[in-house]
């Protein structure tokens, strides 16, 4: 009797085992800055956000390191590296977050406003992206009301995205 137990027991434990699951994703941020060669604190406040909400969510959270976008021919080989780091770190899915700001060149403006974030969500383990958007309704910001408007804008779009892939 005491080894039936356990057998049953184990077969319930690996039984239970097999449907706790959490989905990876791994998120990278690209700041289109051309005034800044480091990356800003607006850009890093984003990309804490996303992993704060989704990790929050139950998603198992990596990233790729957050680069200041430097040139047109360096584009894809920044997306290459986001997509090749959640490949190899086993990732399900790549999430790109563009965030693009003023042009400071007639400013003297020590902070930029954002103008836009465009972001897109590529499967990890074939490099089909899914989604490529624009995130739309909002001002250029920089003040930290603003970010946290943004952000959560983001961060919803993001998982409705997920949620409609089945993530």
């Amino acid at each position: 009797m005491g080894n039936l137990k356990k057998i049953i027991s184990v077969m319930i434990f690996l039984l239970a085992a097999s449907f706790i699951f959490a989905r990876q994703l791994c998120i990278q941020v690209v700041q289109h800055d051309f005034a800044s060669e480091s990356v800003t604190e607006q850009s890093l406040a984003i990309e804490d956000e996303l992993l704060n909400v989704f990790f929050e969510k139950g998603f198992i959270v990596t990233n790729s390191p957050t680069v200041v976008f430097e040139n047109e021919e360096k584009s894809e080989s920044i997306f290459k590296q986001g997509l090749s780091d959640a490949f190899f770190g086993y990732s399900d899915y790549f999430i790109q977050v563009n965030v693009f700001y003023e042009n400071r060149a007639n400013s003297t403006a020590e902070i930029a406003n954002i103008e836009k974030i465009d972001w897109s969500l590529t499967e990890a383990k074939t490099g089909v992206r899914i989604y490529n958007n624009t995130l739309k309704g909002f001002n250029p910001i920089n003040k930290k009301n603003d970010m946290q408007k943004v952000t959560s804008s983001l961060t919803n779009e993001i998982d409705k995205a997920l949620s409609s892939n089945k993530a």
